[in-house]
């Protein structure tokens, strides 16, 4: 079971002087407890196939399939499509609306028919999952601090028990602790088995945490694989807008004049590489 996305298109003002192909023939594959990072520069296409992923946005060439549903069936399928893939919109916290952090939570189990008792349950377990201190339920969100609210959000969409959660650059706004929170939260819920798709133009980021790497440019898969062949895709070819990490364009630099230091983001790894070259 998994998201398959097949050579996937999308052009945007079909037809008019505004005509723009966002998406030219996307391809790849999101399972269970997997994490895959979407990279690429502002206008690459990220954000529109993360829309896609859950038939926000129905293909116009091409196929998104999740367990087997195609977004682009009957409604009844849509429907399920939607329950299984939640969608996280970048700054999430714009998109509360309720009077209590238990309601915000609530509304997406109750929107799916569940029961009373399966709605309390999964309202704690989202909470659980994401965090938050059970004293908050009775508080209003917009009262909470930004880290609190991101974390309300994202209880929001995973209380309706998704199999797979669609970030679209979910670390935006957020200070060094509210990233790290995040970024801690995320690796729990694909412990749980949820599968993680992570839209970032942090490459950084994207190669520390990934199982798998896609790096979009103007709508193009240019690369599709580890985050290690990533790296060494990545420092022998340049991608519009994407920034090497430091300690990378580092390595890059002195594996090219000839030191044997591995290809590698961690500064201590490269660190301790240098010690053993010294000794």
């Amino acid at each position: 079971m998994s998201i398959e996305v097949f050579d996937l298109h999308h052009t945007y003002h079909k037809g008019t002087p505004l005509e723009f192909e966002s998406l030219k023939g996307v391809s790849f594959q999101l399972s269970p407890g997997e994490w895959i990072s979407v990279v690429g520069h502002t206008g690459s296409g990220k954000s529109t196939l993360a829309q896609h992923l859950n038939g926000l946005i129905q293909p116009q060439r091409g196929r998104v399939e999740v367990d087997g549903l195609s977004t682009g069936g009957s409604k009844r399928d849509l429907r399920e499509v939607r329950r299984r893939v939640g969608l996280v919109f970048q700054f999430p916290e714009q998109q509360l609306f309720a009077d209590t952090v238990y309601e915000e939570i609530a509304f997406g189990p109750r929107n799916w028919g569940f029961s009373d008792e399966e709605v309390r349950r999964s309202v704690e377990d989202a909470v659980e999952a994401v965090g938050l201190d059970g004293s908050l339920l009775d508080r209003n969100p917009m009262a909470l601090s930004g880290g609190q609210r991101r974390r309300v959000a994202i209880g929001s969409v995973i209380s309706s028990n998704p199999r797979y959660l669609v970030l679209d650059e979910p670390t935006a706004g957020l200070d060094a602790k509210g990233v790290e929170e995040l970024l801690v939260l995320l690796g729990r819920l694909r412990e749980k088995g949820i599968g993680i798709c992570h839209i970032t133009h942090d490459l950084e980021m994207a190669l520390e945490h990934s199982s798998r790497i896609l790096v979009l440019s103007k709508g193009e898969v240019v690369f599709w694989g580890t985050p290690q062949e990533a790296a060494g895709f990545l420092s022998e070819r340049s991608v519009d807008g994407l920034v090497l990490p430091e300690v990378l364009e580092l390595c890059s630099r002195l594996r090219a004049r000839g030191f044997n230091v591995p290809l590698t983001w961690d500064p201590g790894r490269l660190s301790r590489a240098i010690e053993e070259m010294r000794s």
